[in-house]
């Protein structure tokens, strides 16, 4: 007569463990206050966007457009305004996702593709190495070299590819004046 007892004990002990383990989490929250804007319910959201430009990359095009968006209450038209930017990255004509980075990332991100485009073997004395810097949203940059005999190579990719994209020096180049002339427009568009 000891089994009831025993049963009942252990449905208590595995209803106990299944109310204090957590559940999976399979929806992570935006990774950007854009994101968040862009995706609030309930919300009147006005996305304001200007295409700064694109850079050709073998069979890629990295397009980068600078983002005012809003949150506008209807009943007197007030407005709540968020700054940044997207990078839109195409392969042979599939999009692949855009990444939206904020305005308060614009500055790091900046000198980091600056110092990345401006590396030599100086940076270690090792034979190899890896250069990397990663938004928020996923956005990864990343200067690399397998040993001091290759050349340096400056490669990028968000969270929706499989593959890296490889830039030349001048392509990298052409990246960083985009990223200087978006970060100017959001300048302006803040002081107004």
């Amino acid at each position: 007569m000891a089994k009831p007892p025993f049963i009942l004990l252990l449905v208590i002990g595995a209803l106990f463990v299944a109310t204090r383990s957590p559940a999976q989490t399979t929806n992570l929250p935006p990774a950007t206050t854009l994101e968040a804007v862009e995706t609030s319910p309930n919300q009147l959201v006005l996305k304001g966007s200007f295409l700064m430009g694109s850079v050709a990359v073998q069979q890629a095009t990295i397009t980068l457009v600078c983002k005012e968006d809003a949150i506008i209450n209807p009943s007197d038209n007030t407005r709540v305004k968020w700054y940044g930017c997207s990078f839109g990255i195409k392969v042979n004509n599939q999009t692949l996702g855009r990444t939206l980075i904020d305005y308060d990332e614009m500055d790091s991100l900046l000198k980091a593709v600056e110092y990345m485009k401006n590396v030599t073997w100086s940076v270690t004395p090792l034979p190899s190495f890896d250069l990397v810097y990663t938004t928020k949203a996923g956005l990864r940059f990343s200067v690399f070299s397998d040993n001091r005999e290759s050349r340096i190579q400056f490669l990028m990719r968000n969270n929706y590819m499989d593959k890296r994209i490889f830039l030349t020096s001048d392509q990298i180049a052409q990246l960083y004046s985009l990223l200087q002339q978006t970060k100017a427009k959001l300048d302006d568009l803040r002081k107004s």
